[in-house]
Protein backbone atom coordinates (compact mmCIF):
# COMPACT_ATOMS: atom_id res chain seq x y z
CA UNK A 1 0.00 0.00 0.00
CA UNK A 2 1.40 3.35 -1.06
CA UNK A 3 1.62 6.11 2.05
CA UNK A 4 -0.93 8.22 0.17
CA UNK A 5 -3.53 5.12 0.33
CA UNK A 6 -2.02 4.15 4.09
CA UNK A 7 -2.98 8.14 4.60
CA UNK A 8 -6.46 8.11 2.97
CA UNK A 9 -7.08 4.64 5.10
CA UNK A 10 -6.27 6.05 8.38
CA UNK A 11 -8.13 8.83 8.13
CA UNK A 12 -11.30 6.46 7.04
CA UNK A 13 -10.69 5.16 9.86
CA UNK A 14 -10.71 7.98 12.45
CA UNK A 15 -13.77 9.37 10.52
CA UNK A 16 -15.70 6.38 10.95
CA UNK A 17 -14.25 5.66 15.06
CA UNK A 18 -14.80 9.23 15.97
CA UNK A 19 -18.67 8.88 15.49
CA UNK A 20 -18.80 5.69 17.66
CA UNK A 21 -18.73 5.40 21.53
CA UNK A 22 -17.10 2.10 21.66
CA UNK A 23 -17.49 0.40 25.30
CA UNK A 24 -17.12 -3.61 25.24
CA UNK A 25 -19.97 -5.50 23.93
CA UNK A 26 -21.72 -2.08 23.10
CA UNK A 27 -23.41 -1.86 19.52
CA UNK A 28 -21.22 0.88 18.37
CA UNK A 29 -18.05 -1.87 19.76
CA UNK A 30 -19.73 -4.43 17.28
CA UNK A 31 -19.83 -1.85 14.25
CA UNK A 32 -16.29 -1.23 14.54
CA UNK A 33 -15.81 -4.88 14.43
CA UNK A 34 -18.05 -5.46 11.43
CA UNK A 35 -16.00 -2.23 10.03
CA UNK A 36 -12.99 -3.42 10.57
CA UNK A 37 -13.33 -6.53 9.03
CA UNK A 38 -14.86 -5.65 6.09
CA UNK A 39 -11.68 -2.90 6.04
CA UNK A 40 -8.86 -5.94 6.43
CA UNK A 41 -11.36 -8.17 3.71
CA UNK A 42 -11.39 -5.84 1.29
CA UNK A 43 -7.40 -5.30 0.90
CA UNK A 44 -7.24 -9.49 0.84
CA UNK A 45 -6.69 -10.08 4.44
CA UNK A 46 -8.38 -13.10 5.94
CA UNK A 47 -10.36 -12.57 8.76
CA UNK A 48 -11.98 -14.66 11.73
CA UNK A 49 -14.28 -12.78 13.86
CA UNK A 50 -13.90 -14.81 17.50
CA UNK A 51 -16.25 -13.57 20.53
CA UNK A 52 -16.15 -14.55 23.90
CA UNK A 53 -17.58 -13.48 27.47
CA UNK A 54 -15.93 -10.76 28.87
CA UNK A 55 -16.37 -9.45 32.23
CA UNK A 56 -15.18 -5.93 32.48
CA UNK A 57 -15.58 -3.04 34.94
CA UNK A 58 -15.75 0.36 32.37
CA UNK A 59 -16.12 3.00 34.62
CA UNK A 60 -19.63 5.80 33.86
CA UNK A 61 -18.16 8.74 35.51
CA UNK A 62 -15.64 10.55 37.46
CA UNK A 63 -15.06 14.72 38.90
CA UNK A 64 -12.01 15.61 39.67
CA UNK A 65 -12.20 18.48 42.37
CA UNK A 66 -8.79 21.06 42.59
CA UNK A 67 -9.10 24.38 44.97
CA UNK A 68 -12.71 24.40 44.51
CA UNK A 69 -13.10 23.51 40.30
CA UNK A 70 -14.69 20.19 39.60
CA UNK A 71 -13.73 18.90 35.92
CA UNK A 72 -14.89 16.03 34.26
CA UNK A 73 -12.25 12.98 34.27
CA UNK A 74 -11.88 9.53 33.13
CA UNK A 75 -10.71 7.07 35.34
CA UNK A 76 -8.83 3.94 34.28
CA UNK A 77 -10.78 0.49 33.57
CA UNK A 78 -10.98 -1.65 37.02
CA UNK A 79 -11.00 1.50 38.98
CA UNK A 80 -12.40 1.32 42.79
CA UNK A 81 -16.01 2.40 43.34
CA UNK A 82 -15.46 5.61 45.64
CA UNK A 83 -19.43 6.95 45.73
CA UNK A 84 -18.22 9.50 48.74
CA UNK A 85 -14.97 10.41 46.92
CA UNK A 86 -11.49 10.37 47.48
CA UNK A 87 -8.48 12.77 48.78
CA UNK A 88 -5.29 12.84 47.52
CA UNK A 89 -2.58 14.80 47.23
CA UNK A 90 -1.76 16.61 43.82
CA UNK A 91 1.06 16.01 41.83
CA UNK A 92 2.56 16.60 38.48
CA UNK A 93 4.54 14.38 36.66
CA UNK A 94 6.68 17.33 34.49
CA UNK A 95 8.02 13.89 32.31
CA UNK A 96 3.99 13.25 31.77
CA UNK A 97 3.93 14.84 28.63
CA UNK A 98 7.29 13.70 27.04
CA UNK A 99 8.06 11.02 24.71
CA UNK A 100 9.93 8.02 26.95
CA UNK A 101 10.89 5.09 24.38
CA UNK A 102 10.34 1.72 25.68
CA UNK A 103 13.93 0.87 27.02
CA UNK A 104 13.65 4.22 29.08
CA UNK A 105 15.02 3.01 32.52
CA UNK A 106 14.16 5.93 34.53
CA UNK A 107 10.49 5.54 34.24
Amino acid sequence: MRPTDLTAEMRAMLAHFQQLHRLSGSVDAERSVDWLCQRLASHGIAVRRDRCDLWLSDSLSALLTVEGVTIAAKTRSFAADCPQGVDAALVYDSRSLAFLPDFDSQA
